[in-house]
């Protein structure tokens, strides 16, 4: 008799994650640390676009993507709520830091990347992980929230 594997629930994944790329911090592995950590932004992007528009992207919906649908949101003032919990700037900086994820990797083609430039990529990805996990965490407690919004509501400082 088979027996169906248990699929892993995102949260998970995400912790599995998160220990993995601690692990390769650790261990001075900075470039896998950058792509485990811009996996964990993906997909805490994903959720946040869930619970924002109430679909599910697909699993060929990159972080780009993600970065770029929530710039669009933001801008066009589709979710007020979105915009009062997380900042315009903070999703700049998560498209800056992609594209010299990217930039170090076609360098990596052609010149030898320096120990300390793959070092700062993943502390930067640190950084903003850390940032965006607090702006979801209040983003999450007022959508769930037994509150009405309204939308004129400042975040908490």
């Amino acid at each position: 008799m088979k027996h169906k594997k248990k699929e892993n629930k995102p949260k998970k994944v995400k912790k599995q994650l998160t220990q993995k790329a601690g692990i390769a911090m650790k261990n001075q592995f900075f470039l896998e640390a950058s792509w485990l950590l811009s996996e964990i932004l993906e997909k805490k992007l994903k959720s946040l676009l869930e619970i924002t528009e109430n679909t599910r992207p697909g699993a060929g919906f990159t972080l780009e993507q993600c970065i770029k649908r929530l710039k669009h949101l933001h801008v066009t003032n589709k979710n007020q709520v979105l915009r009062n919990y997380v900042e315009l700037k903070l999703i700049e900086k998560t498209m800056t830091w992609k594209n010299q994820r990217n930039t170090m990797v076609k360098d990596m083609l052609y010149v030898h990347v320096s120990k300390p430039r793959k070092e700062n990529l993943a502390l930067e990805g640190v950084k903003l992980l850390k940032e965006w996990n607090r702006a979801l965490k209040n983003y999450k407690l007022h959508q769930f929230s037994s509150a009405p919004a309204t939308t004129d509501e400042i975040p908490p400082q």
